[in-house]
């Protein structure tokens, strides 16, 4: 697994490592059992994939907690997220427990109110 450099990746790779062996935190607890390697950390701007990832996260993201205050850029962010949502297989915003968000499921949660659901998106 490769992810962007991140501020003490040894604690990341720790959490992973008793996540493999003793199951992630929270009521919902699970073996990360399928993950074979530990974490690999690279800056974004020497890795294409990373930034492919990033992006793909960022937009997500964006449309799912911000609601744009300008109308094109609404248009824009829509009209990209329709060219990547097909690809898209799975969706799902896992939240660690202690974060001071809860746990998320965008799939089954529909639009955020108030907001347009991107075109060609059959779980918004």
């Amino acid at each position: 697994m490769i992810a962007d450099d991140v501020d003490e990746p040894a604690k990341h790779r720790a959490d992973l490592s008793a996540y493999r062996t003793q199951g992630t935190k929270g009521y919902r607890s699970q073996l990360l059992d399928r993950i074979v390697d530990t974490l690999h950390f690279a800056p974004s701007h020497s890795s294409r994939l990373v930034q492919a990832a990033d992006m793909l996260a960022f937009m997500y993201r964006r449309l799912e907690t911000h609601t744009e205050s300008d109308p094109r850029a609404t248009r824009a962010n829509e009209a990209l997220w329709s060219r990547i949502q097909p690809t898209v297989q799975h969706r799902h915003c896992w939240i660690p427990s202690g974060s001071p968000e809860k746990h998320k499921d965008p799939a089954r949660a529909g639009p955020k109110a108030g907001s347009e659901a991107p075109k060609d998106s059959p779980n918004y």
